[in-house]
């Protein structure tokens, strides 16, 4: 009898089998599927032919037997769902602005003439010991030497600046090149000034003080400006900063079609007909748009009082009379219930009510 050990290790390798067999049929499948179903032939629209265009109802042949697969709806769902992302990915890079150069703010030219003004006397170019005459030790004259000596020096004054030109300030410039818009991303309404060429100046600087106050007090922008409609977004691109027309928007007329597939070319893939009821949600304009009232199941009474002669069985000469009444309530916002009472019969509510309606407030 073969060992339980023997019997495991034959049954793991045709498991082993098993699954190179499944994989391997799984890759030929995949490989085997029409690569033109996956097309994309407008951005945001899977469409499954190679030449797309709306209104020819060309994926009518994709909707099989039974209709249950409907190629122009998958395309109205798609476009729709690109569109509403896109929409919201162009609103936020709207209002994300460029950033601005750090040396820009910090007025980096004027850091450097600082330099230049300040930094001449550490080097070459100091001249506080030129024309100077340095006495020498005592043991130098008796050997015969000199008792001094006459300092020169010549060292190429003003080369300090020329340096700091071509290695930071010409480096600099093209640096700078990558920001060439004003402040803000373009929106600031104001830029610095960076001079190409050193000079020897002290340093002064507000700009990022300027800058920070503009953007703290920055309005936030209009309405108009926040919200488009993708016939407005496929007209023009709001990314307009900071140079106009550098954004091709991706929202384009043929998606607007595509997401709303208008008959009579389209008679599969329609949006909803909803009914949002607006005539009992919205406050009705007139009396004449209130509905008719609606009975709740309970009753009421309704009294008046009217003023008389004083007797022994009525001191105060008041007399009440009531009438009961079906209660009834109003479905439309801003009407109320109303009636027109006629009382008569004494207290016990003898009287009439008539014209029960609904009544704008």
């Amino acid at each position: 009898m073969q060992s339980l050990r023997a019997i495991a290790m034959k049954l793991n390798g045709l498991n082993k089998l098993k699954i190179l067999k499944y994989t391997a049929l799984a890759l030929l499948t995949l490989f085997a599927l029409p690569q033109s179903a996956f097309a994309q032939c407008v951005p945001g629209a899977p469409c499954v032919t190679g030449d797309y265009a709306v209104n020819n109802n060309e994926n009518a042949d994709k909707t099989g037997g039974a209709e249950t697969c409907d190629g122009d709806f998958m395309n109205q769902i798609y476009a729709r769902a690109f569109m509403e992302a896109q929409r919201d990915v162009m609103m936020a890079e709207t209002y994300i602005r460029k950033p601005d150069s750090t040396l820009e703010y910090t007025c980096f030219d004027r850091i450097l003439n600082h330099a230049a003004q300040s930094a001449p006397p550490m080097f070459s170019e100091n001249l506080a010991w030129d024309g100077r005459t340095v006495p020498l030790n005592i043991a130098f004259t008796a050997a015969g030497n000199p008792t001094s000596i006459d300092i020169s020096v010549s060292m190429g004054v003003g080369h300090i600046i020329p340096n700091m030109q071509s290695v930071v300030a010409d480096a600099m410039t093209e640096y700078l090149q990558n920001f060439t818009h004003a402040f803000l991303g373009g929106t600031g309404g104001m830029d610095s000034s960076m001079s190409t060429s050193v000079s020897s100046a002290s340093y002064t600087c507000t700009s990022m003080d300027a800058i920070w106050m503009i953007a703290r007090c920055q309005n936030f922008p209009v309405a108009s400006d926040l919200f488009y409609t993708f016939t407005e977004l496929a007209a023009s691109d709001p990314r307009q900063f900071p140079a106009p027309g550098a954004c091709a928007s991706p929202i384009t007329t043929e998606l607007i079609t595509t997401a709303a597939n208008p008959a009579p070319a389209f008679d599969t893939a329609t949006f909803d007909a909803l009914d949002i009821y607006s005539d009992t949600l919205l406050p009705a304009p007139s009396d004449a748009e209130c509905l008719d009232p609606i009975g709740t199941g309970t009753q009421s009474v309704i009294y008046e009082f009217v003023a008389g002669a004083a007797t022994a069985a009525n001191p105060s000469g008041i007399t009440r009379q009531g009438i009961e009444f079906d209660e009834m309530v109003c479905i439309n916002p801003g009407c109320y219930f109303d009636f027109d009472p006629t009382f008569g019969g004494g207290p016990g509510g003898a009287g009439t009510i008539t014209n029960q309606r609904c009544t704008r407030g």
